[in-house]
């Protein structure tokens, strides 16, 4: 069964600055933090995670591996 993209719930992308430090890159509506880590070069996205923090059932966040399937799927 293949899950949904929740395209409209909020989310907030978040650099993983080293290992135990973390900063919020943005908030917004997964639509627009896919929008905002398609502008991240490649090679630094594995630094990224999106997280849904209102979300009550899986997914509840995306890694950088998943990313580029993302951005796919929202520019179609």
């Amino acid at each position: 069964m293949k899950i949904p993209v929740p395209w409209n719930e909020q989310a907030v992308l978040v650099h993983h600055v080293a290992a135990a430090s973390r900063r919020i890159s943005g908030e917004g509506t997964l639509s627009q933090m896919i929008d905002r880590a398609a502008g991240i070069p490649f090679t630094e996205r594995a630094q990224y995670t999106i997280f849904l923090p209102d979300r009550r059932v899986a997914p509840f966040d995306y890694g950088a591996e998943e990313f580029t399937g993302l951005i796919t799927a929202r520019s179609k």
